[in-house]
């Protein structure tokens, strides 16, 4: 449990911070170190626990087997790719125009 601390204190952080806040304050995203490792690292964390209290309540074995993945069902992926790649070409956008301004300024000079 303690080592799972500091990923449920994030994400509990990054649901105030979402759903909390009704103004439309800019959430700066990167400050909320979690990624799809820590969360399924979580998650079996969970399963782990849920299976452990049904053995003991019920003495019997819990099933936890996922449904089988279908792309065509998620299309969070696609979503969340198209804005890596955005973020990666805003970052490239952004280089290339400072060092474009930094040359123009050195030239004025």
């Amino acid at each position: 449990m303690e080592s799972n601390n500091k990923v449920i204190e994030t994400i509990i952080k990054f649901r105030n911070e979402l759903y909390s806040h009704t103004d439309d304050k800019e959430i700066d995203y990167d400050v909320f170190d979690i990624n799809f490792i820590k969360i399924k690292e979580l998650l079996d964390f969970a399963e782990k626990i849920i299976c452990n209290i049904f053995s003991i309540l019920f003495q019997t074995h819990f099933i936890s087997n996922s449904p089988k993945f279908e792309r065509e069902r998620f299309p969070i992926l696609k979503i969340l790719a198209i804005g890596e790649e955005k973020r990666k070409n805003d970052v490239y956008k952004e280089a290339t125009e400072s060092i474009r301004r930094h040359k123009n300024n050195s030239l004025i000079e």
